[in-house]
């Protein structure tokens, strides 16, 4: 558990401690949530550990730390909270070993502006469980959002509006009346105060009524889904036995009813070498698995939609402070061994034993290499390698995966799957049964049942189904079977910023792109979208060494239980063998632990060893002799990195120097005038003092004959005073900003004004103009006229009524008129300069 800076002393505020928690490694998460913006690079903390290890507790933890130390006030954060509780509400489910397991890859970016500050989070939810929608295992539960809304509308009186039953009782939500635990499948109050919450998240995040009611009638669907039932006929192939459940559907998703029933119980394929399609009437398992699968794709596509939905409400904040700084946190479905593990657990286990061959990689193998290209002396350490069980689980084109892959596509059962592993023995992959296979995973061995593998990676949605919803009135509802997918089988979602528009979101083109498929044609099989998420989440964390690379966290299970005072000894010590923390302990103390590049090195630590203002090339003589001149000890030079096995020293030598450095600047602000002021103090004369005394001695006897006075003016507590700190900071800055606004508007309005005095001004000499329409004889015109003349005459008109620019400045403006070389001796008679001339004399006899 991490703890929060709040509570800790005022000198380290932004410092985290960690108390008794599932968490290993802590120093090191410790050093990089202390330190987030040292290095420009992006971060990426990966949380791993067995499933109910504490990720999802860590990772909260995590978060709220992160958002503390960026605190923008101009950002909503609460937002960002609020998503995350929405995403996990869509993503948690129930299971034997976890009541809040999270059962999908989420990755979580936190973006940062050049400040420092917060600025917004885009999350991601890959390779959801979608087969849980359709389970009916009754030690399983549903994913909690499901709950959540139901029992929301059940309180709330609406379930006639969505069609649903008010007995609880749905194949989906898996309700067992003789159980009773503490998960959303039985704990109907915590589920009201949960729903409770997720409205209050969906105000926060704008969305409106119509789009709750889209959500709604969604989950409504999917829940009336698995109460439709099909019975088989002799003629016509599976028949759906309940209509109603059909209508319910179609009234809830605004599709046609009759199109949707034809849709379950028969497809349309094309053969080969013929262009005409063929109608196969579907059997009852076939439509039981369209109907399942089409339950299971409608919750997906919601998932992505939400998603993509709080995406977009968060990606003002980053579009305005920008995103210079960047932490990712990616955290998983951990490890889990139940009483019957199919496909799901198959790909959780598979996705962990990735994980971890690419830690053991990085921390091992890449270290090897790396200290071998640098020529220096490292010893080997001995882990286990599982490097042979991925091959034979993921290899071409005898691995477990491809083979299940083949069966899927060639419509063979179970069967053909353990047949394969037969007939090709593997040392990591046996059978042990006639729909039975055992991997030897790092962890342990685990039992895997084969039967529903090839159904359910196959994962086939009749296009018929998704013609269907594309012909829907709901928008939303279509879009979620228009849209293209993504490689990893996440549906592509453009949403509209214009916040006015009725409709929030945008079809994408039918123009093929890169690593989009349709859902209608190139239907990927689950494998294949597992595949692709693996090395897509794999090559990011490649990207990288040292800074800027992965960090990984280590979470260990205390017991299995899930009560506190109660620690296993063998179950921990089973996971530190597992996860190989001795291996890395050991690989830490006896190997070289900090590789900081030549120009990183320097620009932190030269200042120890060098002058202020001497310039130091970035080479490997300088790290050599700052080192030296330290008398470092325990450090080597590579080709481009200073390798050293601990690096306490130096920084406690550097801290040292800082605190010199902030005493030496402390003491430069006493300047002299400020010495001087205070020895003068020092030499006041006795009347003086004796003031000061009287002043003191009447203060005291006034606030003792007012005791009441005194009381109302005590000094408020740090409460009252921290509530009041923000908006004097807030005047503070704002009141200078006004006075300057204040001053533009002013002069603004001025200038306003003056630019409509002279447009009035220049009509009424233009229209004096018009009205000067006289015609002057040729002979008037004096041909001989000389320039300088006519500027002089000017310039004496100009001497003579100087002085009135100030006292009649509107009136000069409408005399500046006669500066026009115009002769004619009627056009002057009549020009406003004449006018200007009376009235001004007509000004003064009125003074005299």
């Amino acid at each position: 558990m991490a703890k929060i800076g709040r509570n800790l002393p005022r000198k380290v505020p932004f410092k985290i401690t960690t108390l008794t928690t599932p968490l290993t490694y802590t120093r090191l998460l410790t050093v990089l949530i202390n330190t987030p913006f040292t290095i420009k690079f992006l971060k990426k903390i990966l949380l791993g550990g067995e499933s109910g290890s504490g990720k999802t507790r860590t990772y909260l933890d995590l978060i709220n730390h992160l958002l503390f130390l960026g605190h923008n006030n101009n950002i909503n954060l609460e937002r960002i909270r609020g998503g995350i509780k929405l995403i996990h509400s869509l993503t948690h489910a129930s299971t034997p070993i976890n009541n809040y397991s999270t059962r999908c890859v989420f990755k979580t970016d936190i973006k940062y502006g050049t400040t420092g500050k917060v600025s917004g989070a885009v999350f991601n939810a890959y390779q959801l469980e979608k087969w849980r929608v359709s389970s009916v295992e009754i030690f399983q539960g549903n994913y909690h959002f499901l709950y959540y809304v139901y029992d929301g509308l059940r309180e709330n009186k609406k379930l006639d509006q969505y069609h649903l039953n008010p007995d609880r009782q749905y194949r989906y939500l898996q309700v067992d009346t003789l159980s009773n635990t503490n998960s959303p499948k039985f704990n109907v109050n915590q589920n009201l105060t949960k729903l409770k919450k997720l409205l209050k998240i969906f105000e926060d995040l704008d969305l409106g009524y119509d789009e709750m009611d889209t959500i709604f009638s969604i989950v409504a669907a999917i829940l009336v889904t698995g109460e439709v039932r099909f019975q088989e006929t002799e003629t016509r192939g599976a028949v759906v036995e309940n209509v109603d459940a059909i209508e319910k559907i179609g009234q809830l998703l605004k599709i046609d009813p009759r199109k949707f029933e034809w849709a379950l119980t028969n497809c349309c394929f094309v053969g080969r070498g013929t262009a005409d399609a063929v109608r196969k009437r579907s059997t009852v398992d076939e439509a039981r698995d369209a109907r399942d699968v089409f339950a299971n794709n409608l919750y997906a596509r919601l998932v992505d939609y939400l998603v993509g939905l709080v995406n977009s409400k968060l990606s003002a904040g980053v579009t305005i402070f920008g995103e210079k700084y960047s932490v990712q946190i990616i955290y998983y479905f951990g490890f889990e061994c139940i009483r019957t593990n199919h496909l799901a657990q198959h790909f959780v286990n598979c996705f962990n034993e990735q994980l971890q061959y690419h830690y053991l990689q990085r921390l091992f193998s890449w270290e090897y290499l790396d200290t071998k290209e640098k020529e220096l002396e490292y010893q080997p350490l001995g882990y286990y390698d599982n490097k042979k069980t991925l091959d034979q689980l993921l290899g071409k084109p005898e691995g477990l995966f491809c083979v299940i892959d083949d069966a899927s596509k060639t419509g063979r059962d179970a069967k053909y799957i353990t047949d394969c592993l037969q007939d090709n023995a593997k040392e990591f992959i046996t059978v042990v049964g006639t729909s039975d296979f055992s991997v030897s995973h790092y962890t342990g061995k685990v039992t895997y049942y084969a039967a529903e593998m090839p159904d359910k990676n196959r994962d086939f949605l009749p296009p018929e189904v998704t013609e269907t919803l594309r012909l829907s009135d709901n928008p939303t509802v279509k879009m979620l079977f228009t849209n293209k997918l993504d490689k990893t089988g996440n549906l592509k979602l453009v949403f509209d910023d214009d916040e006015t528009s009725n409709r929030r979101y945008k079809f994408q083109s039918d123009k093929a792109t890169t690593y989009q498929y349709s859902q209608i044609r190139r239907m990927q099989t689950c494998i294949q979208t597992f595949k692709a998420l693996s090395l897509e989440i794999l090559k990011e964390l490649s990207i990288g060494s040292g800074f800027g690379g992965t960090h990984f966290v280590r979470c260990i299970r205390t017991n299995l239980t899930n009560e506190p005072q109660n620690f296993d000894y063998q179950l921990v010590k089973q996971q530190v063998r597992a996860l190989a923390v001795t291996e890395t302990t050991k690989a830490r103390q006896w190997g070289y632990s900090h590789r900081i590049p030549f120009q990183e090195f320097l620009r932190r630590y030269q200042f120890l060893a060098f002058d202020f203002n001497e310039a130091v090339d970035v080479n490997k003589e300088n790290c050599r002799l700052l080192l030296v001149r330290l008398k470092m000890e325990g450090w080597g030079i590579g080709k481009s990195k200073v390798i050293r096995d601990a690096s306490e020293e130096i920084v406690k030598r550097q801290s040292n120097l800082r605190r010199f450095f902030d005493q030496y600047l402390v003491a430069k602000r006493i300047t002299v005038t400020e010495k001087s002021e205070y020895q003068e103090e020092r030499r006041m004369t006795e009347e003086e003092a004796a003031a000061i005394i009287q002043k003191a001695y009447r203060e005291f006897t006034i606030r003792k004959s007012y005791p009441d006075f005194a009381k109302d003016y005590k000094i408020l507590d740090e409460e009252t005073c921290n509530f009041i700190r923000d908006y004097a900071k807030k005047w503070r800055r704002s009141s200078l900003f006004h006075v300057l606004v204040f001053y533009w508007a002013f002069y603004f309005q001025e200038m306003y004004n003056f630019s409509q005095q002279v447009h009035l001004y220049n009509i009424g000499v233009f229209y004096n103009l018009q009205q000067n329409g006289t015609q002057v004889p040729l002979e008037s015109i004096d041909s001989k006229a000389q320039v300088a003349n006519w500027l002089e005459t000017q310039n004496s008109h100009y001497e003579k009524y100087r002085s009135s620019w100030t006292k009649y400045p509107s009136t000069i403006l409408q005399g500046c008129a006669t500066c026009l070389p115009i002769r004619s001796t009627t056009s002057i008679n009549k020009c406003a300069y004449v006018d200007f001339v009376s009235s001004r004399t007509s000004i003064e006899k009125e003074e005299m």
